[in-house]
């Protein structure tokens, strides 16, 4: 995603692009005004999940912008849909209820609004 950025995003110049694990960030804390996990989190099994989720809450101020799958009988619907059209389709592979997600934002320090 790093290179795929650099190409369409930044020929010639410095995005400051680091290649990180999120469990181990090289930024120290409150680094960053705002966080954003777009088609990130539905990829992580829960543990890593919410380990990140504490990470990314110690080096932003207070922001974070993301995305999450979200179990539902609307998503399962779709989801037999999608297999039925295209046999080789990948779900995301770590849906979670949307209470549980709450719980686990609080639990990492965020604030939900």
């Amino acid at each position: 995603m790093i290179e795929i950025a650099r190409r369409h995003y930044s020929p010639g110049r410095s995005l400051g692009l680091v290649n990180a694990d999120a469990l181990a960030l090289p930024f120290a804390p409150g680094t960053f005004d705002c966080v954003v996990a777009i088609g990130f989190f539905h990829r992580l099994p829960k543990n890593i999940r919410q380990a990140v989720l504490a990470h990314l809450a110690e080096v932003s101020r207070g922001c974070l912008i993301a995305s999450f799958s979200l179990d539902s009988a609307a998503r399962r619907l779709k989801l037999a849909l999608l297999r039925t059209l295209r046999p080789n389709f990948a779900s995301a592979p770590s849906p979670v209820q949307l209470a549980d997600l709450e719980d686990e934002l609080r639990q990492a320090g965020w604030r939900i609004e």
